[in-house]
């Protein structure tokens, strides 16, 4: 689930509700973030971080994770293709559970992450293709 509310150019307000992780040991959590992107020189920059907000109060159904300071660097590099360094700072609230456990997961995590920004990446750029197609 994500909700989002555009405060000023370059900057949102992110909703969002993870689904269980390992194995159903850490249950769903939910997200409020403060999301800021811009781009500068040939990098593009998205930043976040956890806020609160009376809009949107934490949920009855879900503990509140917080994300600390993190977000996502795009560069390109000299062979053309474009480099994505990400920076994760979570706290899932989970007092009891190894970080061992919380580590190998947020493996898991970013993987799926990058595999859904692939495949958003690739049906742009098939989007981009078609259109260029049509108009020729």
């Amino acid at each position: 689930k994500q909700w989002y509310q555009r405060r000023v150019r370059g900057m949102d307000i992110v909703y969002s509700v993870g689904i269980d992780g390992a194995g159903g040991l850490i249950k769903s959590r939910e997200f409020l973030t403060l999301r800021y992107w811009t781009k500068e020189r040939d990098m593009f920059f998205i930043v976040n971080r956890d806020i609160d907000d009376p809009v949107k109060a934490p949920s009855k159904s879900y503990v509140r994770g917080c994300n600390g300071p993190c977000g996502y660097v795009f560069f390109p590099d000299l062979d053309g293709s474009v480099k994505l360094t990400y920076v994760v700072n979570c706290d899932l609230k989970l007092p009891f559970v190894p970080s061992k456990v919380i580590n190998s997961n947020m493996v898991d995590v970013i993987h799926a992450f990058h595999v859904a920004l692939r495949k958003r990446i690739d049906e742009h750029l098939e989007s981009k293709r078609r259109k260029n197609t049509f108009n020729s």
